[in-house]
Order: C-alpha cells, then sequence, then structure tokens
C-alpha cells in the first residue's frame, strides 16, 4: 500500500507522524491552511496550519469531556456558547442534553463548518441541528457586543497567543467571557498538554485563575494530538466539577463512547508533578 507521511506539528520541535492513504482536501482561507486526509491509524484528519485539529479516531474524547464534564455539572443548562467548534463536533455533544434549549457557535473561519460539512458529515451532523446557531465572526468582538449570557461557555479552539496579553485566553476576554455567564455558569476549555506545551498551559492557567474563583485542571489521553494526557480547564464562579449538580440526567439512554461519570470523576485525579505545581512559576 502506497502512503505519505503527513507531519503533524506538536511543538516547535516536536511533530507527528501520520501515514496517510491520500490527500483529500487543500486550501487556503483568509486566516489559515485546511487540509484533510484519509490516515491509515487515525482515519479522516483535519489540519489546520498544519495542526491536527479533529481526527475520527480520538475526537469524541475531546468533544465528549469538553462538553459533558460542563454540562453534567451544571444543575440546568439551556444556553451554550461554542467558542470556535466549526467542524460541529462540540455541538453535536451539547444537543444531546434534553435541558438545552439553544447552542450558539461562533467561528471566525466561514470555511471550516463548510469543509466539516461536506467532509465530516459524520461527525457534524449538529452543523444542520435546530437548536444551533451559526456566527460567522470574531467572538472577541462579538461576545461583549452581544449583551448574551450563557450558562455554559465551551472554548473548541486552538488559539494560543504565547504570552497570553491576547486571543481567547487573554485577561480581557476571559473578564468577558466572567461577565456572560450566568450566575451558575461553567466555561470549559481545550488547553494542551504539560508535556510539550508547558510554558502555553501555565500561562493560561494562571490567566484563568486571577479571573475566575474556581478552577480545576483535568486530562484525558487524545493520541492523535499528543502522546501525554490533554489538558482541559474547568471554570466557574461557585460551581464544583465534582459537586455532581446534573449527573442525575446521565442515564443509560444517553449516548456517549468515552464520557462516564467515573471518569468524570477520575480526569481530577492528577499527578503528584501536576498537583505540586504553581503556575505562577516561570
Amino acid at each position: 500500500m502506497s502512503v505519505l507521511v503527513v507531519r503533524s506539528r506538536m511543538t516547535p520541535h516536536t511533530q507527528l507522524g501520520i501515514a496517510c492513504r491520500k490527500l483529500v482536501h487543500r486550501s487556503q482561507s483568509a486566516f489559515q491552511k485546511i487540509e484533510v486526509y484519509d490516515s491509515v491509524d487515525f482515519g479522516r484528519i483535519l489540519l489546520l496550519d498544519e495542526a491536527i485539529h479533529l481526527a475520527d479516531a480520538d475526537e469524541h474524547v475531546v468533544h465528549e469531556m469538553l462538553a459533558h464534564v460542563a454540562l453534567f455539572s451544571h444543575p440546568n443548562p439551556e444556553s451554550v456558547l461554542i467558542l470556535g467548534g466549526g467542524d460541529g463536533c462540540a455541538a453535536r455533544e451539547a444537543v444531546k442534553h434534553d435541558c438545552v434549549k439553544e447552542v450558539t457557535l461562533v467561528e471566525m473561519d466561514p470555511d471550516v463548518p463548510q469543509i466539516c460539512g461536506r467532509l465530516f458529515s459524520h461527525l457534524s451532523p449538529a452543523l444542520d441541528h435546530p437548536l444551533v446557531r451559526q456566527v460567522t465572526g470574531d467572538v472577541m468582538a462579538w461576545l461583549p457586543a452581544s449583551g448574551r449570557t450563557f450558562d455554559v461557555i465551551l472554548v473548541d479552539s486552538q488559539d494560543f497567543a504565547p504570552d497570553q496579553t491576547g486571543g481567547l485566553f487573554g485577561a480581557q476576554f476571559l473578564t468577558d467571557c466572567l461577565a456572560a455567564l450566568s450566575p451558575d455558569g461553567i466555561l470549559a476549555a481545550r488547553v494542551g498538554d504539560l508535556r510539550f506545551d508547558a510554558h502555553i498551559v501555565k500561562s493560561v492557567f494562571s490567566n484563568l485563575e486571577e479571573v475566575f474563583p474556581v478552577c480545576r485542571m483535568f486530562q484525558a489521553p487524545v493520541p492523535s494530538r499528543t502522546s501525554a494526557p490533554y489538558c482541559f480547564a474547568f471554570c466557574s464562579r461557585n460551581l464544583h466539577p465534582q459537586g455532581h449538580a446534573g449527573i442525575h440526567r446521565f442515564t443509560p439512554a444517553f449516548f456517549t463512547r468515552y464520557y462516564h461519570p467515573d471518569i468524570h470523576d477520575a480526569a481530577f485525579v492528577l499527578p503528584r508533578e501536576i498537583t505540586e505545581l504553581s503556575w505562577q512559576e516561570g
């Protein structure tokens, strides 16, 4: 079998080599390079600026954990805001909750939902769901201008500014997110991993802890993204992820492939090298 090796950038110094059968799509949007390949081990994969954003094999781990840890920690989430997430996968998980009445998805690059709706339709049916409203634009300008509040905000983006003085994890925008949360609101975010993105992860959590009274890290394995456990953030004014405020809604009929209440709790059990780490250190 003839294969080509695609290099996915993990850090400026480390790449993941992925054997692929063929290139399915390549284009340059106004914001980024977009590529889709059919890989041997991970199924169909989406690369944005040469870094894996989505893989058939394990995207469910990312999006189930991002969405359900937050949504099952809230007593009655009705409104969800997704920042990024143009692939539709986080929205797919959000609309599984019967209590959710609206999902607003704000994506900067209109090419992403268009391409994912066509080439990842098996993963992105929520892009056409009646509860999902898509907005194209810069969420950093849209959110404060909207005047809206949400029960849950999901940051499904790779917008990491290394010095964290701006972007989705800058202090000003995090303050805007806190203001846009309802009193029991929760923010959950994809962050990265401490093995390869240590300086970014520490900087992100430092900023999050400055803004949110409750800030916890949880982890899950995402082999297409990193060889180390992948880190997520859980933030709120007062609700704690292991308070189980909404876990009674998880019934045998609620379909997930990775997430489970036991996984929910276990994801917050961290190694000592992390629990003893101060985000304020250099």
